[in-house]
């Protein structure tokens, strides 16, 4: 049991940093996704990269300040962009 106590906070640090990508709904209720960084905008740019490699579109970023307590991050709400697959396949038509 005390093996277990300390595995949570663990996993909580672990959740805060980085670059992550969480799956959601989209203002006009479509799918998108919510990219996070905390280094640089770079990454976040390379990871809507990997989480919609047909292409995606911004809806949404935003610069978050830092504070005292907190480091700099940048957010986005990307949408992935299907239309190059619908393209090739009406050209196969």
């Amino acid at each position: 049991m005390p093996q277990r106590l300390v595995f949570i906070p663990i996993l909580l640090v672990l959740a805060t940093c980085g670059t992550i990508a969480s799956k959601m709904t989209t203002p006009d209720g479509g799918s998108g996704y919510f990219v996070r960084c905390q280094s640089t905008k770079a990454e976040c740019f390379e990871k809507a990269i990997t989480t919609c490699p047909t292409g995606y579109r911004i809806i949404d970023s935003e610069n978050i300040s830092p504070t005292r307590d907190t480091s700099p991050f940048f957010e986005m709400l990307i949408q992935c962009d299907y239309s190059w697959q619908n393209m090739e396949r009406t050209l196969k038509k």
